[in-house]
């Protein structure tokens, strides 16, 4: 009995592979934020890209922001008008991923972001532990704004 259990997790393992898996996973969980909100490193970080439908949120300074972000990020702190902060809102609301980086690693205020998304209903939200300091290591797109 427990062969064909083993058997069948295994196959599940190899067939999804383990960076879906723990999307699925993070994405049926009705557990608590801990999981919704799980970091992520950079494999599954793209994985979600290519998957589509994500906002990826740059939780570093505006300068920080305007000088180099990941390609197609958005500047948490960067919206100035009413409008650009409407605009992000919406976008936030829409999106299926949301994807959370600073520098490197996590700090108290990705925690605090990624926690008031959860309690608004946004389950699906991930930390990118890398940050940018892998990301540009990484020699993956980046922007600047001019």
């Amino acid at each position: 009995m427990y062969k064909i259990v083993f058997v069948i997790i295994f196959s599940t393992v190899l067939w999804l592979g383990t960076d879906k898996m723990a999307i699925n996973f993070a994405n049926n969980s009705g557990a608590p934020s801990k999981i919704a909100m799980q970091k992520i490193d950079l494999g599954l970080f793209l994985q979600l890209i290519r998957e589509g439908d994500i906002v990826i949120i740059d939780m570093r300074s505006v300068q920080d922001y305007e000088h180099f972000h990941i390609k197609d990020a958005l500047g948490l702190y960067s919206q100035k008008t009413e409008n650009e902060k409407e605009k992000f809102r919406e976008k936030l609301n829409t999106t299926r991923y949301i994807i959370l980086y600073s520098n490197e690693g996590i700090e108290g205020k990705m925690q605090q972001y990624a926690e008031t998304l959860f309690s608004q209903g946004r389950n699906n939200v991930f930390i990118y532990a890398g940050g940018f300091n892998e990301w540009s290591a990484a020699g993956l797109p980046v922007e600047r704004i001019d």
